[in-house]
């Protein structure tokens, strides 16, 4: 036995010591490609700025391949043959690509992934790149390809890439990937999914992303920010969608199959431009939940301006927030043919159509404990079509700031407490992590009155705008705090959990909430010479108990 564990701590010994750095340029390694032909399991190439005219391809080795000072100065140029990153050798998340900018990229005819492609289940891990200027014609994934292979895609740029399927990603047969984190941002595809397209994979993860301005561009292309056509469930959660146009139909999200879970996201202006969807599009899926999202200033040239299901039986939308959406028939919500639908603790307000304002009942719905802009008034119901129509309010919800995209609830708002805490779908946290129930109830729509930090306005060299302090009215003493960064793991104190790093560069005393809205702005103008990006580190006390920690970030 005491032999078996030496020779195990031999190996571990050896394994460890062989480790190396192989650094690029250097006499020995002229190229990223020599590098990695001679590096070995755990070995690091790390590559020094300058631009390299060169494709790469891992060999399926667990090596990490790293610039030494970034994206900004390091350039892998793929010269417009191929792939500029391959991984095709059964990679594993070891196998890491950090660091880089991956341009001028291509596949060919059918194949796909200008910038990186992964064949074969190589699963690698893709971190802090920025992919951009790559374009694979008809091909799929302009900027990443994914083929029957899972993938960590987290906190890249991927930008300005072209494809016929997947202008930014395309993950496609059996594939489980997690895209996290990233900007993916004015990407083209011709037929499918302008940001990312998700096809036949089983659960694919789109969280905490930045999903904004891509396009499809065909008379029949669908989702121009997401296109999901997933057999399993797809999970897209707490990403802000914005400013996609779809040229048919999902102009923010588009899912075809399967089950959807579409959760806590800020889906805003983005445009079906010939037919159904502005916001989101549910077609021929199966007991999914649209839960706790915004659903704001979407555009649809005929059915269902902010959410439309399709031959969807199941589908349950609980405490969103659906508001200023147009379309033709439905601007709010749009029930179609063979759809069985849930609404619960649900705020639509402010929308436009021709028919059915607010919501529009073109097979079986049932709509309960929700806010409702002008009624039943505001309501179409089909012939054969059936509506259920429960608890209803109708009382303007009082948001923070609507017209300026702030659809907070003020501590004064109606829509506070009065949701029904075991509707369908219920989620325990709102749209950005506050837990339901705050002050005693469910609140309606996808913000939960909560104490709570933010900041609205533009976070740019020489903007402006308001850090906001909600919760309840009346309470004292009020306080901000500003540090160096925020902790992994939070100090746990009697207060609640304290996030700041030392030092603490200043402490502001605020005060006590103002009554009736609960609702404290702090007037905010950045300086046109600051410096980008930056962010300040905040968090916020409210009477005996510390709040959210915010990272404002200038860009």
């Amino acid at each position: 036995m005491r032999q078996a564990v030496l020779i195990c701590c031999l190996l571990f010994v050896s394994t460890s010591a062989r480790a190396a750095t192989l650094p690029v340029p250097s006499p020995g390694y002229p190229t990223i490609q020599s590098a990695i032909a001679a590096a070995l399991d755990g070995d690091t190439v790390l590559v020094s700025p300058g631009t390299y005219v060169e494709n790469i391809d891992f060999l399926g080795k667990r090596i990490v391949v790293r610039s030494a000072s970034g994206p900004g100065v390091t350039v892998i140029d793929g010269g417009g043959g191929v792939s500029v990153v391959t991984f095709q050798s059964g990679e594993d998340n070891d196998s890491r690509l950090e660091g880089f900018t991956l341009t001028n990229g291509t596949a060919l005819h059918w194949a796909g992934g200008g910038g990186t492609s992964c064949w074969y289940g190589s699963s690698p891990t893709i971190t802090g790149n920025v992919i951009t200027g790559n374009n694979v014609g008809g091909g799929l994934g302009g900027g990443i390809y994914c083929d029957a292979s899972s993938p960590v895609i987290v906190d890249n740029v991927i930008s300005g890439n072209t494809a016929a399927f997947g202008g930014g990603i395309s993950c496609r047969y059996a594939c489980a990937p997690l895209i996290q984190g990233n900007d993916i941002l004015n990407n083209v595809a011709i037929l499918g999914g302008g940001g990312i397209e998700c096809y036949n994979g089983p659960t694919p993860q789109i969280r905490d992303n930045r999903i904004s301005g891509n396009s499809t561009t065909d008379a029949w292309s669908y989702g121009g920010g997401i296109y999901c056509y997933a057999g399993g469930t797809t999970t897209i959660e707490h990403n802000v969608i914005s400013g996609n146009v779809a040229g048919r139909s999902g102009g923010g999200i588009y899912c075809g199959a399967g089950y959807s879970l579409i959760h806590g996201n800020t889906i805003r202006q983005n445009v079906a431009q010939i037919s159904y969807g502005g916001g989101i599009a549910l077609v021929g899926c199966t007991d999914s939940a649209v839960t706790d999202n915004v659903v704001a200033f979407n555009q649809a040239q005929v059915d269902g301006g902010g959410i439309y299901t399709f031959y969807s039986p199941q589908v349950t939308i609980t405490n969103d927030t659906v508001f200023g959406n147009t379309a033709a028939n439905g601007g709010g919500v749009y029930c179609g043919d063979n759809s069985l639908l849930q609404i619960h603790n649900t705020i639509l307000w402010g929308d436009s159509a021709g028919s059915g304002r607010e919501l529009y009942v073109h097979e079986v719905c049932t709509i309960t404990d929700s806010d409702v802009d002008g009624g039943l008034a505001s309501v179409y119901t089909g012939i054969y079509s059936h509506l259920t129509w429960g608890l209803i309010y109708s009382v303007a919800p009082g948001f923070v700031d609507a017209s300026g995209g702030d659809f907070h609830l003020p501590y004064d708002s109606p829509c506070r407490d009065i949701g029904n805490a075991t509707a369908p779908g219920i989620s325990a946290e709102d749209f950005e992590g506050d837990p339901r129930a705050a002050f005693g109830g469910v609140d309606l729509g996808a913000d939960e009155c909560h104490p709570h930090l933010y900041f609205a306005g533009q976070a740019t060299p020489g903007g402006s705008g308001n850090l906001r302090l909600v919760g309840a009215a009346g309470t004292i003493p009020v306080l901000l705090w500003m540090g160096a960064g925020l902790r992994e793991v939070p100090i746990q104190t009697g207060y609640g959990p304290w996030y700041l790093e030392d030092p603490i560069f200043f402490t502001l005393y605020l005060g006590a909430l103002p009554s009736p809205s609960g609702l404290l702005d702090i007037p905010f103008t950045l300086p046109p010479t600051t410096p980008v990006p930056l962010s300040l580190y905040l968090q916020a006390g409210m009477g005996t108990a510390f709040v959210n920690a915010y990272e404002l970030r200038i860009e």
